[in-house]
């Protein structure tokens, strides 16, 4: 068993509400919530052009789809400030150390999970025990997904160093 489960954004548009990635996403942390896997969910997403469209932060979305499917509203926390990959991180784990959360599940796509495991080793600590579980979806063979994933991970590689290397700065 886990703390929380941790879901992170895909898209939601004006015309289609929260993409079916985005359901399978939210449904799988719905099923494992429900075995009792964890004690709380919490949804990652805010607002941007390349994923959500609409005036509603992406967490909200998930949080309105989640009551629908009969999940307690006490059970949700949102995270609804993170523009991408590396700020669903950053600011879910400012919200896990606030209530001292240490014992996480994050979930995604498969073919998202090796950027997030990378942005988790970063920003996670030793303090905590992270695992992931993933859903299979139609984009997961996509070539140019995969190619595109690639280079988003050499370039959050790249600014987690450097975001490591100031902190180490700051430190001295």
């Amino acid at each position: 068993m886990v703390d929380i489960i941790v879901v992170l954004g895909d898209l939601a548009d004006v015309k289609q509400g929260i993409s079916e990635e985005q359901k399978k996403r939210i449904d799988h942390g719905l099923k494992l919530f429900r075995k009792k896997e964890a004690k709380y969910l919490l949804f990652c997403g805010g607002f941007g052009k390349h994923f959500n469209t609409t005036k509603t932060s992406l967490a909200k979305h998930m949080k309105i789809y989640a009551l629908q499917k009969g999940i307690p509203n006490k059970k949700i926390i949102l995270e609804s400030r993170s523009f991408n990959t590396i700020e669903n991180i950053i600011f879910a784990k400012q919200i896990l150390d606030k209530i001292k959360f240490k014992k996480i599940l994050i979930i995604s796509s498969d073919w998202h999970i090796p950027r997030v495991k990378l942005i988790c080793r970063y920003i996670f600590g030793k303090d905590y025990s992270i695992s992931f579980s993933s859903v299979r979806v139609e984009k997961s063979s996509n070539p140019r997904i995969l190619r595109w994933e690639a280079a988003a991970r050499k370039k959050d590689k790249c600014i987690l160093t450097n975001l490591e290397t100031t902190k180490k700065l700051s430190a001295s």
